[in-house]
């Protein structure tokens, strides 16, 4: 697949040495990326074999929870760092990126640390509301908040400094990998990993890796940079970074919100049938997620050369090469699903109806194509974001109706539903405002236009 993408994006784009250059690197994001997923896939199916579906169930909550802090624990200041440091490089601003790079870093951490403060104390007045299995759990993920943000944010300066491995490698390889030598050692010394342990195992290897990751970082910025003093304009920082925080606050939760409103409705032990059952539907649509660091920042170069026709032919030819494999994988994941779901353990085979109904909500998600980025590369990200809020109050209304009479199947429907209207909004807007057609029967469409015009 990746082979043929080449060829395909090389025919369109032209021989153009940076675009090649740009095009390797991002190869490299998307294999660290597929390797990502399927390293902490096994380390979910190895926790939940050897920990048992109600303990699972439990860190799997505290995962989710995990994930969602790491979105927006840098306070959008990561996606901000994409965006400012290649400026200041390119107008010789060395004091600000310096500044932003060493104390950068601190800021993240008085923001998370405060954040994550709040949302203990919010835990703790809860009270018997949130049960008490889940208490000491959460109190170790909220508390973990700063260490995620960090993470998040050296992510951000990784891929602005164009470092691959030093930006990805430790939330997406080293994060899933310690926690399974963690849960090896505990099984070789004869304990039971319970699910407070492995939280505390998660946020001391985030710590450790946050540090690691700092550290290799500021020894990667340009001589220049490491010459000068600081100039610190915070205030223009956090401006930026207050539409890139919003976008990530909707991201989270439509992502993470159906099974955070499960593990409120519902038992810890259906927590785990979800997680299993939702993570392995989100491997029908990885290739889009790993295929976004190929062409988002090509969408961003076309449209800035104004060169649209071949925006839409790489748009098309990308979103071909992902989506038939996709539903070759959707096809064998519905008919195979209580299989796939028993490597999990046989408690997790009765998730198959949910699993497949969430297949449905992958496949068009990888069916409409890079709309999000052909909405926020293009400078239309305020309209993307209304959707995406929109999107998100839509499936909370509709996860808080349906959870609690359908159980997991609600959820699932909910979170298609929700998945289905952003997509299909998305691509509206983008042939509203780019003129672009993004879905994968671009190529039927036109062949059927041409059999039938006179």
């Amino acid at each position: 697949m990746m082979s043929r993408l080449r060829r395909l994006l090389d025919r369109a784009l032209g021989n153009d040495q940076r675009l090649s250059t740009l095009f390797r690197g991002s190869a490299l994001v998307m294999a660290t990326q597929i390797a990502g997923i399927g390293l902490a896939y096994a380390m979910q199916v190895i926790v939940a074999r050897w920990a048992g579906a109600f303990e699972f169930g439990i860190f799997a909550y505290a995962w989710t929870w995990m994930n969602l802090i790491f979105l927006v624990a840098a306070f959008g200041l990561n996606e901000s760092a994409l965006r400012m440091l290649p400026t200041y490089a390119a107008h010789s601003e060395w004091s600000k990126m310096r500044a932003l790079v060493v104390r950068g870093p601190m800021l993240v951490l008085t923001l998370g640390s405060m954040a994550g403060a709040t949302a203990v104390v919010g835990l703790a007045l809860l009270g018997n509301h949130v049960g008490e299995h889940y208490r000491v759990p959460l109190m170790l993920t909220f508390a973990a908040a700063p260490f995620f943000g960090l993470l998040a944010f050296f992510q951000g300066v990784g891929r602005a400094l164009g470092g691959v491995f030093a930006a990805f490698l430790p939330r997406y390889i080293g994060l899933p990998a310690l926690v399974l030598l963690a849960v090896g050692a505990i099984v070789v010394y004869g304990r039971t990993p319970d699910a407070a342990l492995l939280v505390m195992v998660t946020v001391s290897a985030a710590a450790v890796l946050a540090i690691v990751q700092g550290v290799t970082l500021i020894r990667e910025l340009p001589a220049e940079a490491r010459r000068v003093r600081s100039i610190s304009p915070v205030g223009d920082w956090m401006r930026l970074s207050m539409p890139f925080l919003f976008i990530a606050v909707c991201f989270g939760l439509l992502t993470h919100c159906d099974l955070l409103m499960v593990g409120f409705f519902l038992s810890a032990t259906d927590v785990a049938i979800y997680q299993a059952a939702s993570r392995t539907a989100a491997l029908v649509s990885f290739p889009l997620f790993a295929l976004n660091a190929l062409v988002a920042p090509m969408i961003a170069r076309l449209h800035a050369e104004k060169r649209l026709e071949d925006l839409q032919r790489t748009v098309t030819m990308a979103t071909q090469v992902v989506f038939w494999p996709c539903l070759v994988g959707a096809v064998i994941a519905i008919l195979g699903g209580r299989y796939i779901l028993g490597i999990f353990g046989t408690t997790f085979e009765s998730g198959h109806m949910v699993m497949s109904i969430l297949v449905l909500g992958h496949l068009i998600n990888v069916g409409t194509g890079p709309v999000s980025y052909l909405m926020t590369m293009t400078g239309n990200q305020d309209r993307c974001a209304v959707v995406w809020a929109s999107t998100v109050v839509g499936q909370f209304a509709i996860n808080l109706l349906l959870i609690p009479h359908l159980g997991l199947i609600g959820a699932a429907i909910g979170t298609t539903l929700a998945t289905s209207f952003l997509c299909v909004s998305l691509t509206i807007l983008v042939r509203q405002k780019l003129n672009i057609r993004a879905h994968a029967f671009v190529p039927v469409c036109q062949t059927f236009a041409r059999a039938i015009r006179p």
